[in-house]
């Protein structure tokens, strides 16, 4: 079949096009007759035409005609035929099987397969498929793109998944529930569902209502939290920024209340690892040696004022942060929108362009998945 094709770099892709005279000579090694033959490259012709706008996963696209063809000299991706069996499998088993594709380094032949079947065939489908993006967004994987395109999916198909569930949600509570077989680990997707609520996007829709997601958001906050033996800045990172309200005629995130209790409780039991933590570069990569406070402070501490006499006691208790006060003075001047040091605050490291906090670099997300796969795995051992 190879002889047939043509291969040329376009818009970054290798893509293929038809070769007249491999193609007659194929239909005479094959003995094709004429008229076969015609309605044969009638059909190819429409499928490699040139001027169509092709995506990603098309089989024009090089890199991706030996997977359509299950052609053994691919080996190194995921077969459609050795895919499909998985989803029969129990979860477990395809979990394993994830893990194993996962150490081979091939997701990325995952989400070509995983964008290119029908999810909403049946329940049981959907809900696997679902689950194997969960477990590549877990694993820090496109996370942004791929929690965008499995939401809109989940939207653009209300009447597969009302024809699925009904009235019935647990599935949809399940997967952002720390006692489930498979969850997302931070709460990121609520934010992505939440904003969809909140900016009144037309058309949308997702089986969990905006005020069920945000208890949903506050309870994995507060879970979070009361698991910290320390200051933890995931609490910020991973869950408090996701507990969005709504937003103010200005478009700046209003967040949750309650959320606001829980964080000012962490931050109450940890205050100089906090007062650690509020200081960050103003833009990345860092400029001008232009520095702000954390923009959320005033939301959970009530006001501005309110922090600024926080930061007074503890300055008084701990001469560390005399210099913050004096750095808080600056921020106040500019009507908090920035302060400048041509010192680097001693709380903060610049490194990669990035403010990477130097007290903290040991809680990244990468420790976070270990965590949850570690406290996961305790719950599947126990049960």
């Amino acid at each position: 079949m190879r002889k047939v094709f043509d291969k040329a770099l376009s818009d970054g892709y290798f893509r293929l096009s038809l070769n007249g005279n491999g193609l007659s000579e194929l239909f005479k090694e094959l003995e094709i007759d004429t008229l076969t033959s015609d309605e044969i490259k009638r059909v190819l012709e429409h499928l490699f035409e040139k001027d169509r706008k092709r995506d990603i996963r098309s089989i024009v696209n090089a890199n991706k005609f030996d997977i359509y063809f299950d052609n053994t000299l691919n080996t190194e991706g995921i077969l459609f035929r050795e895919f499909t069996p998985v989803l029969t499998q129990s979860w477990n088993d395809i979990k394993v099987k994830f893990d194993s594709w996962k150490s081979e380094g091939k997701v990325s032949y995952l989400i070509e397969i995983l964008n290119s079947i029908d999810q909403f065939e049946s329940r049981e489908k959907f809900e696997k498929i679902a689950k194997l993006w969960i477990s590549l967004v877990n694993s820090g994987v496109r996370q942004d793109k791929i929690l965008v395109d499995w939401i809109n999916s989940v939207s653009r198909n209300e009447a597969a998944i009302g024809r699925f569930y009904g009235m019935d949600k647990t599935f949809f509570e399940s997967i952002f529930s720390t006692s489930s077989d498979c969850f997302f680990y931070d709460t990121y997707a609520i934010r992505i569902i939440l904003r969809n609520y909140i900016d009144d996007i037309p058309d949308f829709t997702f089986p969990l209502s905006k005020m069920l997601l945000q208890e949903i958001s506050v309870k994995r906050l507060k879970e979070f939290v009361d698991t910290r033996k320390q200051f933890d800045v995931r609490v910020f990172n991973l869950f408090y920024y996701n507990c969005w309200s709504g937003k103010t005629p200005d478009n700046n995130i209003i967040l949750l209340g309650k959320a606001h209790d829980v964080v000012r409780g962490h931050v109450e039991q940890f205050p100089y690892d906090f007062l650690r933590f509020v200081v960050r570069s103003r833009s990345a990569p860092h400029l001008d040696e232009e520095y702000v406070f954390e923009p959320f402070i005033p939301q959970y501490f009530g006001s501005w004022d309110k922090f600024e006499k926080f930061l007074h006691v503890k300055a008084e208790e701990n001469d560390e942060f005399k210099l913050l006060v004096n750095f808080f003075n600056d921020f106040k001047k500019s009507e908090r929108n920035v302060f400048h040091s041509e010192e680097m605050p001693p709380w903060i490291d610049i490194q990669g362009g990035n403010s990477v906090l130097k007290y903290f670099k040991h809680q990244t997300y990468e420790a976070f998945v270990d965590e949850m796969n570690a406290m996961t795995s305790k719950s599947t051992k126990e049960t």
